[in-house]
């Protein structure tokens, strides 16, 4: 639906949609009413749903206390029956049966104007190269500039739509600015804050190449053991003491478990029991036996030496369920804190549960 079709909504009190007519009254002038805007990038993270395009978001007031919606029941010949305006605008707008289920803040109108005249539709990051890809209906005189400490600097005219690769001078810098601009207006911007990382490998519009995985394990070990990295020389004759952390990097920011490496960073190589690809079946057999639910796990092997020191790395995605646990029966929740696994509290339990419990989506 254009944003023209809903101003001209609001501005007639009556309009159109597919074949059927509508018109509505209201007891305050729209158009005098106090609206703020805010423009936002493609992807942007608002209450609403993401759009891959820039957009203006307009915030009307409340309409329960500003628009003089009718208090009584709502009744007219060939439309729905409602008790009142309030329970119309929970159903129709938001799709839900009773207006106390959308909180305080929901009581509300957005409209929000898409602009597909330029836009930064993706961006991949190699460990020496940015390729950022822009299209849009109107792309002449945008200028794209790339930006991040400390030294580096890019700039390239777009007329047309195109890919745009950028040469990075020694690695990805922790930060990055990425603007769509004309004269001194921007179009469309992206901010990246930080470098790759094995648990982030891609984001709404970003995707990030790793390094081979001789180097990954070396940046895994320099960094050292902490939330999210943990070293073991050998898998732990009690499985379990192993997939604790696999469920504590599930239920927090993910996280890499390095087999073959001691606590003191020193890489001595992991003594299979078996050849390395059938020891690695044999990690994701004990994860999805006692880990509930699946969680998205990957698995590496590496000859660290070329002469048979092999590193295992397990990277554990942060989960996309509410909350993971060891064992199906007796579920056994754990989370990280700093560079150990904890059996979690009951507050913790709570707070993950809460974090991960689905929202009522605002209309778009």
């Amino acid at each position: 639906m254009q944003g023209a079709h809903i101003a001209s909504w609001l501005m007639n009190k009556k309009g159109k949609i597919h074949s059927y007519d509508f018109q509505y009254d209201t007891q305050v002038d729209v158009t005098q009413l106090n609206i703020s805007w805010i423009r936002y990038p493609s992807n942007a993270n608002t209450l609403l749903p993401k759009i891959p395009f820039p957009f203006a978001l307009y915030n009307l007031p409340q309409p329960a206390t500003t628009w003089g919606l009718p208090s009584g029941i709502l009744v007219n010949d060939h439309c729905p029956f409602f008790p009142n305006a309030q329970r119309a605008i929970a159903q129709l707008m938001y799709e839900v049966t009773d207006p106390n289920q959308l909180g305080a803040t929901n009581q509300g109108y957005y409209i929000r104007f898409a602009s597909d005249e330029a836009r930064i539709k993706h961006i991949e990051i190699a460990p020496l190269l940015l390729s950022v890809e822009i299209d849009g209906t109107n792309l002449s005189g945008t200028r794209l500039q790339i930006s991040g400490p400390p030294e580096l600097n890019f700039e390239a005219e777009i007329s047309q739509s195109q890919r745009v690769d950028c040469p990075l001078p020694q690695e990805m810098p922790p930060e990055v600015w990425i603007v769509l601009s004309r004269g001194s207006d921007w179009l469309d911007h992206s901010y990246i804050s930080q470098r790759w990382s094995p648990f982030r490998q891609h984001s709404d519009n970003a995707t990030f190449s790793p390094p081979d995985i001789r180097t990954q394990i070396q940046e895994l070990i320099a960094q050292g053991e902490g939330l999210t990295v943990e070293y073991k020389q050998d898998i732990p004759p009690d499985h379990d003491k192993m997939l604790k952390t696999v469920v504590a990097f599930a239920n927090g920011n993910g996280g890499a478990i390095l087999l073959g490496v001691t606590d003191d960073g020193d890489v001595a190589g992991i003594r299979p029991s078996e050849n390395i690809n059938r020891e690695k079946d044999r990690i994701i057999n004990m994860i999805r036996n006692k880990v509930y639910p699946d969680p998205e796990v990957r698995i590496e092997h590496c000859d660290m030496d070329g002469e048979g020191t092999y590193v295992i790395a397990i990277f554990i995605d942060k989960g996309a369920s509410p909350l993971y646990s060891l064992h199906y029966e007796k579920p056994e929740v754990y989370v990280r804190r700093q560079a150990t696994t904890f059996r979690a509290r009951p507050d913790e339990i709570a707070a993950l549960v809460l974090i991960n419990q689905p929202r009522i989506g605002y209309p778009s």
